[in-house]
């Protein structure tokens, strides 16, 4: 199995004896949420966390891109599902982290420039 594309919020778990790598797309955290039946972020996210058997089971289904998951919920066992909800925990972290400004300094980049945004307004200093 390769390794996990760290930058992408991949994580490598072994549960069952099978290694997985798991990665929290959206799409998979929208199936979660919509077969656990939460209704915000913050309740699938304490489900997944708090290490809850189905809600954990169903984001090792969701959230691996590969490995068999199939044979690795069979052969799960306790510790499994804690290290399993931890590798979901720092799959989820991967996307929660700040060390990307997004759009933090367009606003600036863009009136400086004259662009609609900063056209037409008074800087401070103008009389």
């Amino acid at each position: 199995m390769r390794e996990p594309n760290e930058a992408r919020g991949e994580v490598k778990v072994r549960i069952g004896g099978q290694d997985l790598i798991l990665c929290a797309e959206m799409e998979g955290l929208a199936r979660i949420s919509a077969a656990l039946k939460t209704e915000t972020l913050n309740a699938l996210l304490k489900r997944l966390i708090g290490s809850e058997p189905l809600a954990v089971i169903t984001a090792i289904r969701e959230l691996a891109i590969e490995g068999d998951t199939a044979a690795a919920v069979k052969a799960m066992r306790i510790n499994g599902l804690t290290r399993a909800s931890d590798a979901i925990a720092s799959a989820l972290a991967a996307h929660m982290e700040d060390d990307d400004p997004g759009n933090a300094g367009a606003g600036t980049a863009s009136r400086s420039k004259g662009s609609r945004s900063g056209a037409g307004r008074k800087s401070p200093t103008a009389s």
